[in-house]
């Protein structure tokens, strides 16, 4: 089978199937076509050649291509006596530097410079191996030419810092820093991206990821490092109830290698939640010093927010909560009431139903009865005492606010400035 590439740009995917094939790949004149191969069961060989004295890459790869003996064949030999500048017919891995092997990722990058050490150009990619460990290809699958394995940091002139994990709570934001190493005089230009479809956070609601882009030109003496502020992402302290998330971006930098062999690389970053689930049986659940979400779920459980504007859930179950400092929501589902206690009910905490509690002269104003607790709709009580251990006997009605189908029922010690706003913002 014969593939050329056009004169611009093209995309091609080709599926040989089982059997040992033969296929042979042309660049096009000017072309950076390209072709994703999959070669099937059976050993195949590949041939390269180029009609365009340029030599660009065509970015071809293969997805399932057998390294190793008995494996697939890789011939170059016609693409690099067209294409590379001054080879003299030895192992373009070699001294000359015109081939190498990289890992990123899972996958193996055949890059290639035409100058090779002479210098002029860079290494671009020729061929990615998806799915193939660079030292499992060897001289039988490269038409005999012995592979020189070079590691992604050994050629890396960029490195990206970030934190491998931030919090929801205590830390606001992080920022990335972008190095590039042994800088004499460069241009480049630079770029952030937020990537979605890697990311499990939702930028807007758990980041705030903005674009970053712009152009450098860095001359400096002596030779050495220089930095680059790629700017800050606020990690956001939402009131959902969430495991730890993963913030990905792209970084890339124009004329750069990083350890992926290419210009540009994903950045990942975990974000611990600060939010506290619990389990069927006895837990004890404590926040930090930020807004938290505690749900004890069933079990006598122990609930501690911390400091912060915090919501608190028992669940089912005799459950001990305490808020802690700053206004506070402590949410009743109906459908689980159990025996609670708040051991902290200040003038600025509110309680929150799924049920609207019982108003017996309709004054707006909820008595206790005579056991001195809070009698919810669907059976269960709530003790409450104040942070010195006083008694909580009345509340008033602050109103009623829907969310995602739900309706919330509001309460608040009698003269509180708290209410529905408050709660609202929390749930």
């Amino acid at each position: 089978m014969y593939y050329s590439g056009g004169y611009n740009s093209s995309v091609v995917t080709i599926d040989l199937g089982a059997g040992a094939d033969q296929l042979s790949l042309s660049t096009g004149y000017h072309s950076a076509s390209s072709a994703r191969v999959t070669l099937g069961a059976g050993r195949d060989r590949i041939t390269f050649s180029s009609v365009d004295d340029n030599g660009m890459s065509t970015g071809t790869v293969f997805t399932d291509f057998a390294a190793g003996a008995g494996g697939d064949v890789l011939d170059l030999n016609g693409y690099l006596a067209r294409t590379l500048i001054g080879w003299d017919g030895s192992n373009p891995f070699g001294t000359g530097g015109y081939l190498r092997l990289t890992q990123s990722g899972a996958d193996t990058l055949l890059q290639v410079d035409r100058n090779g050490t002479a210098g002029g150009a860079n290494h671009t990619t020729l061929v990615t191996f998806e799915n193939t460990a660079r030292d499992t290809l060897t001289a039988q699958n490269l038409n005999g030419f012995a592979p020189t394995l070079i590691k992604g940091e050994e050629i890396a002139t960029a490195f990206v810092t970030a934190p491998a994990s931030v919090g929801e709570g205590a830390d606001a934001s992080f920022r990335l820093g972008l190095t590039l190493k042994n800088v004499t005089s460069v241009n480049t230009t630079v770029s952030v991206t937020f990537l979605p479809a890697q990311s499990t956070a939702t930028n807007g609601s758990d980041v705030n990821v903005g674009t970053f882009s712009g152009s450098f030109s860095i001359t400096q003496s002596p030779a050495g490092e220089y930095r680059i502020d790629l700017g800050s992402i606020a990690v956001l302290d939402d009131a959902l109830v969430e495991g730890e998330e993963t913030i990905a971006v792209r970084v890339t930098a124009s004329g750069q290698t990083f350890e992926t062999g290419t210009d540009s690389i994903v950045v990942t970053v975990k974000l611990r939640s600060d939010d506290g689930v619990g389990t069927e049986g006895a837990d004890s659940l404590t926040g930090t010093t930020g807004r938290d979400v505690l749900s004890g779920l069933a079990g006598a459980d122990t609930l501690s927010g911390g400091a912060g504007t915090d919501l608190v859930e028992g669940g089912a179950g005799a459950d001990m909560l305490t808020g802690g400092a700053d206004g506070d929501v402590f949410l009743f589902d109906a459908a689980g009431p159990g025996t609670d206690r708040i051991t902290d009910f200040a003038a600025d905490d509110l309680l929150v139903t799924t049920a609207a509690i019982r108003d017996s002269n309709g004054d707006g104003v909820i008595t206790f009865g005579g056991d001195r607790a809070l009698d919810l709709a669907g059976g269960g009580k709530v003790v409450m005492t104040t942070a010195t251990g006083g008694r909580v006997t009345s509340l008033e009605y602050d109103g009623s606010f829907t969310a995602d189908g739900v309706t919330y029922f509001v309460y608040s010690r009698i003269g509180s400035a708290a209410g529905v706003a408050e709660a609202d913002a929390l749930i």
